[in-house]
């Protein structure tokens, strides 16, 4: 599809490739994120051999039949090279046995034409040397067809080795994320949670297993006692660079046996883990014994990171000082460790705006929000014989991504700090929204104009790791 395609409601345009995904593409884009796909590198297009509309991305090859996405056959294509490369050999020899076969002839007939000139035979003799020509030509053609086929082949081959690895490396992810989700459902038929009086746990995605790693070097392990301070840093470029390339740079011009961060939050709320707690990485030197590093993207020098960014990132402090009992005085940013002579975590730290402050009242404001037994309950409608069975189910996605608790009472949505509920007031009615307010409670309701729509809107915040579209 050409650039100027004017972009469907539904497209995602990528600055990194300059890239659109549109249609089914797009909903399954979404659905398995960078970590699955990798970024978009051509438009969509219909395939000249398939007829299907397919597109390539860094990880994968995918194509729509029916409105349904799946994964393009790597191994097929290989296999149909690999056939017409075997045609294309046979046809290589062919020529050559002609040739030799033409060559013979023309070393007969010249001998004879030396011989017998007077018998026209010299005729004979320039017809083969034109047909030799002729063959020489069709081979040395035949020969360039051939090395072009077989370095296609050898490329082919090489994604297939990489796709297949990704594949295995992909359904290892999707197995641990099927787990999750069944563990998150299992704890939502309890009206699971946060334990009254904590922070809940942010949305975290975990990459460990997939960033680059040093092919012979290995970081050191520790126990969880023995971390005692958490380190903010800025990557020094672009937010819009992705992890993958950050874990590369250490690997690869650094040296350094993995990704140095523990934990890396992008500008859209997404928040990935890169290494695990007991990993010692190389992020603040001297120090990394006893910290984990906490990366901010972005570049930090002249103004601090957007307010939405702070607070996730404050999020996941909170979050850690309460798991790991870190007190406050002991996040600092990686030019306050000693022995550390850099400007990390960017300029506006410690001057000018002092993005630490920011940090640390956002980090307050978290710690402050568990005082309330529940911090964000998701309500739905139950009655004697019925319940909201659909707009669970809507919501399930955004369950997963917040893991707020969730649960049909009133009383317990009562003790939170922000409430959820889902669908009309034919379910959990107006009355039942008053009194949430009355109680203290931040309300919003979610509510399409059905089933379809109201799943349509929550995918789409989970998507965007936008928890609330209208309450902060």
């Amino acid at each position: 599809m050409a650039d100027n395609v004017p972009p469907q409601a539904d497209a995602i345009f990528e600055p990194v490739t300059q890239k659109w995904v549109r249609g089914a593409f797009a909903e399954w884009y979404r659905r398995y994120g960078l970590g699955i796909t990798g970024y978009p590198l051509t438009e969509q297009a219909i395939d000249p051999d398939t007829g299907l509309p397919t597109q390539y991305f860094q990880r994968v090859a995918l194509e729509e039949v029916a409105g349904q996405i799946r994964l393009r056959l790597a191994g097929q294509e290989a296999l149909v090279r690999q056939q017409e490369l075997i045609q294309q050999r046979a046809e290589v020899q062919r020529l050559a046995a002609d040739l030799a076969q033409a060559r013979t002839q023309l070393a007969a007939t010249t001998q004879l034409a030396a011989v017998e000139a007077s018998r026209g035979t010299s005729a004979a003799s320039g017809n083969l040397e034109a047909q030799l020509r002729q063959r020489e030509e069709e081979l040395a053609e035949a020969q360039l067809h051939l090395a072009k086929m077989e370095r296609d082949l050898d490329a082919c081959s090489r994604r297939v080795a990489e796709l297949e690895s990704q594949l295995s490396q992909q359904t290892r992810v999707v197995a641990a994320q099927q787990a999750e989700i069944a563990r998150l459902r299992a704890q939502l038929q309890q009206g699971g949670g946060a334990p009254g009086g904590q922070v809940t746990r942010p949305a975290i995605t975990d990459i460990v297993d997939q960033l680059m790693k040093h092919p012979t070097k290995s970081y050191s392990r520790r126990q969880l006692k023995a971390i005692t301070h958490l380190c903010i840093h800025h990557s020094a470029v672009a937010g819009t660079v992705p992890v993958e390339h950050v874990a590369q740079y250490h690997v690869q011009d650094q040296g350094w046996p993995g990704i140095g961060y523990h934990f890396y939050v992008e500008p859209n709320g997404v928040i990935y883990q890169t290494q695990r707690l007991e990993t010692i990485s190389w992020h603040v030197s001297h120090n990394n014994d006893y910290s984990v590093g906490i990366c901010v993207a972005g570049d930090f020098t002249y103004a601090p990171p957007p307010q939405s960014q702070i607070d996730t990132a404050a999020h996941l402090v909170a979050w850690l000082m309460q798991e790991l009992s870190v007190p406050e005085q002991k996040i600092l940013g990686h030019k306050e460790f000693p022995n550390n002579d850099t400007s990390c975590p960017g300029e506006t730290w410690l001057k000018r705006m002092t993005w630490k402050n920011l940090l640390l009242d956002s980090v307050r404001a978290q710690m402050g929000r568990s005082a309330r037994p529940l911090d964000h309950y998701v309500l739905f409608w139950q009655k004697v014989d019925s319940w909201a069975q659909e707009d669970w189910r809507a919501a399930e996605r955004y369950i997963g991504r917040f893991r707020p608790t969730a649960g049909f009472s009133l009383d317990d949505a009562q003790q939170a700090r922000v409430v959820t509920i889902v669908g009309g007031d034919a379910g959990v009615s107006g009355q039942a929204e008053q009194a949430l307010r009355a109680a203290g409670a931040k309300v919003e309701r979610i509510a399409g104009v059905d089933f379809a729509d109201t799943k349509r809107i929550l995918d789409g915040m989970a998507d965007r790791g936008q928890r609330f579209l209208t309450l902060t």
